[in-house]
């Protein structure tokens, strides 16, 4: 079983922008750093498949 360090990276695609970033896929990913109202994160989950990249999801944070 892996740790959480030992977690491998994730190259992603973002599916609103197109950018490419890298995803830690653990707990301690930087998106868990934006505060998004929880009606915003249902919007994102039925809009887009997947994770948004950094700068995507700052755009929907309430924190701008």
């Amino acid at each position: 079983m892996m740790n959480e360090k030992e977690r491998p990276f994730e190259k992603k695609k973002c599916p609103r922008c197109s950018n490419a970033f890298v995803c830690s896929a653990s707990a301690k990913c930087w998106c868990f750093e934006y505060d998004v109202a929880p009606e915003t994160m249902e919007l994102i989950q039925d809009t887009w498949q997947g994770c948004l990249c950094s700068d995507c999801l700052k755009s929907f944070s309430k924190q701008k």
